[in-house]
């Protein structure tokens, strides 16, 4: 599982299961996108993917150093990047 392959199936609903295989793989959960330069956090922020969410943070490969550094889009986020805040 690669990152684009990744960034394709999260959805509102989808990609935990794919997430889930990335992170076997040895995928670097901080790793952007290479067109669109987000996060997955932010993939999963923008979709509003609960599940997907909840996977990156369990994982905490470093995202307490994400949310340091990409805190610039959390006014776009609304009450998804709120909870994230709080989860984290």
């Amino acid at each position: 599982m690669d990152i684009n392959d990744l960034f394709c199936s999260i959805t509102n609903s989808n990609g935990i299961k794919e997430l889930k295989q990335f992170i076997a793989d040895g995928g670097d959960l901080l790793q952007e996108h290479p067109v669109s330069g987000w996060s997955l956090m932010h993939c999963a922020c923008e979709h509003q993917n609960e599940a997907v969410i909840r996977a990156l943070v369990a994982a905490d490969r470093g995202l307490g150093d994400w949310r340091v550094k990409r805190t610039h889009f959390g006014a776009e986020m609304g009450p998804t990047w709120g909870w994230v805040n709080h989860v984290g």
